[in-house]
């Protein structure tokens, strides 16, 4: 609902050695684990769906990512650039040669505290399609944030216990307004390989300490998603699988790699 892409998959296993975990995978440390690709699949076919792409800076910032939609579907390259006060997501669209931008501007702690996510031109910012604005812990969990979107307005709100985020509210108004709860539970002694450290986007706040194990939502209509993992030999999550829907998830598979 709040968030930008919305992946629907299923996934081949891995054929290298690699084990399957639940509660009882000691971690790696995930800032030594650096993402390399992200791959969806549809869980029924097995068909690729989309994927992802990271290169990194010397200094670990990602400075391309690349995103296929589908085989078929359009190409998105975003490049980033980094300076002290501000980050530019320049994004180009292959197919059409389009493009625009997501600018993020950072407080002192160098997170983001307001997005403009700017609509595609040629050339130039040519239409503001909403603008986001962010709320940090002071241990730097984002906490808050409100999305303005064509005169609606979305307001997420996360609940941190422990370094994970357990409860997300949001408040919308699209037409009519109105709210949800999604809570969540976590396998406890994993780490949690897929966040933004993982991605290189350490601006966008501190990620989950553990992997997410389930999430559910009581009303207005109950919905409810699971989460299992495989793991490699350093216990980085080179496969996820989810089963059921909530807010940030559907039922999906994602084969993870990394450098």
């Amino acid at each position: 609902m709040t968030k930008w892409f919305f992946l629907l998959s299923a996934l081949s296993i891995l054929t290298f050695a690699c084990k399957k975990g639940t509660d009882s995978q000691e971690p790696e440390n995930p800032s030594s684990a650096r993402i390399k690709s992200m791959i969806y699949t549809d869980f029924t076919t097995g068909d690729t769906i989309g994927w992802f792409k990271y290169q990194y800076d010397a200094q670990g910032r990602v400075i391309e990512l690349s995103i296929q939609t589908s085989p078929v579907g359009e190409a998105f390259v975003h490049k980033y650039e980094y300076y002290p006060q501000s980050v530019f997501d320049n994004i180009t669209v292959a197919q059409n040669t389009h493009w625009g931008r997501n600018i993020y501007t950072l407080d002192a702690a160098g997170f983001a505290v307001s997005e403009l996510h700017v609509g595609y031109g040629m050339p130039g910012d040519s239409s503001i399609l909403s603008t986001v604005v962010s709320k940090y812990d002071a241990e730097g969990y984002r906490i808050e944030v409100n999305t303005y979107l064509s005169g609606d307005t979305v307001t997420d709100k996360w609940k941190i216990v422990q370094g994970n985020r357990v409860s997300l509210d949001i408040w919308y108004t699209f037409g009519y307004a109105d709210s949800l709860t999604e809570t969540y539970s976590y396998f406890s002694n994993t780490a949690n390989t897929l966040g933004y450290v993982n991605q290189g986007m350490n601006f966008m706040g501190k990620s989950n300490v553990n992997l997410l194990k389930s999430s559910a939502i009581s009303s207005p209509i109950p919905q409810s998603a699971s989460y299992s993992y495989t793991f490699d030999s350093r216990n980085r999550v080179i496969a996820r699988k989810v089963r059921g829907s909530g807010i940030e998830s559907n039922s999906c598979d994602l084969e993870v790699t990394y450098y």
